[in-house]
C-alpha cells in the first residue's frame, strides 16, 4: 500500500534513525551510488561482498542493536507495553538492604517485596504480553528496511505485520485471539490473518453443539445444580410422559428408565465438556 512506502521513507530519513545508519554507512564503507544506476551498485557491491570488503551479516547486527536501543521509538502505547516487558526481565527476585535491619522487618519488607514482584509480573503477562509480537514486528520491520536501504539505496514499504499485530495469547488462563492494527494497515490483509488465526486457534478443535443436545442443556444446568442423576430423569419423564409406560413398577418402565439414565449421563457429560471448551475451561 502507498501508505506503507510513505512510512517507509519517513522513518528511513527520520531524525532518530538517519543519524544512525550514516554513522553504518561510514563504519563499513559502504558506497553512495544513487539507486538509479541499479547496474553500478549491483556490481560494486558483489565486487565487495566476493572480496569481504563488506559484513552484511555486522551490518545487519549493527542495525538491530542500534535501532533496538533508541530511546522511544516505538509509539507511545507500544512503548509502555514494551517498558513493562524489560522492566519484568530485569526485576530482581529478592530485595537488597544496605542498612543494618532487624530479622522481623527483613521478613515483612521481603514478604511485601515478593507481592510486589508477583503483582508486577502477573500484571506485565497478562497486560503486556499480548503486544510482545506487536513490538518484535515493528523492530525487525524497522532493521529489514534499513537493512535494504543500505544495500540497495531503495526505501521499500514496511511489511504488513509491522502496522499490524495478529496472535493467540493466554489472559487468565484463557485463549484470547488478538488483532491490531494501524490506520496503514490493508484491511483485506487483517481480515484474513484474523480469520486464519481464528480458525487455527478454536475452529478446529471446537467441539460440535447439535440441534438434537441442545434440549439437553436445562439437564446440564441441573447438574450443575447439584441435582442428582435420578431427579433429572424423574424430570425428563414428566416432561415427556409419552415415551414411557404408566406403570412405574412395570418391567418396561424400569428398562427404559435404566437407558434413560444412562443416556443422560453420557448427554450431559458432554454437553459440559462442550461448555467448558467453549469458555476457554479447558485443561
Amino acid at each position: 500500500m502507498e501508505e506503507r512506502k510513505f512510512l517507509g521513507t519517513i522513518l528511513i530519513h527520520s531524525p532518530k534513525l538517519f543519524p544512525i545508519l550514516e554513522g553504518i554507512i561510514d563504519k563499513y564503507d559502504i558506497p553512495e551510488i544513487e539507486p538509479a544506476n541499479d547496474g553500478i551498485r549491483e556490481r560494486l557491491l558483489a565486487e565487495l561482498e566476493a572480496e569481504n570488503e563488506i559484513d552484511w551479516e555486522a551490518v545487519k547486527a549493527d542495525l538491530d542493536t542500534e535501532i533496538r536501543n533508541i530511546p522511544d521509538l516505538l509509539p507511545p502505547e507500544l512503548q509502555y507495553m514494551h517498558n513493562l516487558l524489560e522492566g519484568k526481565d530485569t526485576l530482581k527476585l529478592e530485595p537488597e538492604f544496605t542498612e543494618p535491619i532487624t530479622k522481623k522487618l527483613r521478613e515483612d519488607v521481603t514478604n511485601l517485596y515478593h507481592m510486589y514482584v508477583n503483582l508486577y509480573i502477573s500484571y506485565a503477562n497478562t497486560i503486556a504480553m499480548p503486544f510482545k509480537g506487536a513490538i518484535d514486528n515493528y523492530f525487525s520491520g524497522l532493521v529489514e528496511v534499513s537493512y535494504e536501504y543500505l544495500y540497495t539505496g531503495k526505501v521499500r514499504e514496511i511489511p504488513m505485520d509491522w502496522v499490524s499485530a495478529v496472535g493467540t495469547f493466554l489472559m487468565f488462563d484463557t485463549k484470547i485471539v488478538i488483532a491490531l492494527a494501524t490506520s496503514a494497515v490493508d484491511p483485506d490483509e487483517i481480515t484474513q490473518a484474523f480469520h486464519q488465526e481464528l480458525t487455527n486457534t478454536f475452529i478446529q478443535r471446537k467441539p460440535r453443539l447439535t440441534k438434537e443436545n441442545l434440549p439437553f442443556a436445562e439437564y446440564l444446568a441441573m447438574k450443575l445444580r447439584k441435582v442428582t442423576l435420578k431427579d433429572i430423569a424423574d424430570e425428563y419423564i414428566l416432561r415427556h410422559p409419552r415415551e414411557f409406560p404408566k406403570n412405574p413398577n412395570s418391567p418396561e418402565y424400569k428398562r427404559k428408565k435404566r437407558v434413560l439414565k444412562s443416556r443422560l449421563k453420557m448427554t450431559i457429560r458432554r454437553l459440559g465438556m462442550t461448555a467448558d471448551n467453549l469458555l476457554g475451561n479447558t485443561k
